[in-house]
């Protein structure tokens, strides 16, 4: 990936780096169960693919050629 360095300073933008989006856990995962048990958090319309365990490698494949957008789940049961 190229960035043009005009961009960056004539536009005032920054590269900043993250892990794990920046979240914080103990303040964060409360606060988002909180939401999705009063109904105010759609989790379903984030997952864009279920897999059954079996089919694991797929998931895996998929996530390897780029396919990432939104979530997979792998279903145990």
């Amino acid at each position: 990936m190229r960035i043009k360095a005009a961009a960056v300073t004539l536009l005032e933008k920054r590269i900043q780096g993250v892990l794990f989006g920046s979240a914080r856990f103990k303040a964060d995962i409360p606060r988002y169960v909180d939401l999705l048990l009063k109904g105010k958090l759609d989790m379903d319309s984030l997952i864009t693919n279920h897999y059954k365990l079996d089919d694991i490698n797929t998931c895996i494949d998929n996530l390897l050629a780029g396919n990432k957008a939104g979530r997979q789940v792998i279903r145990f049961s």
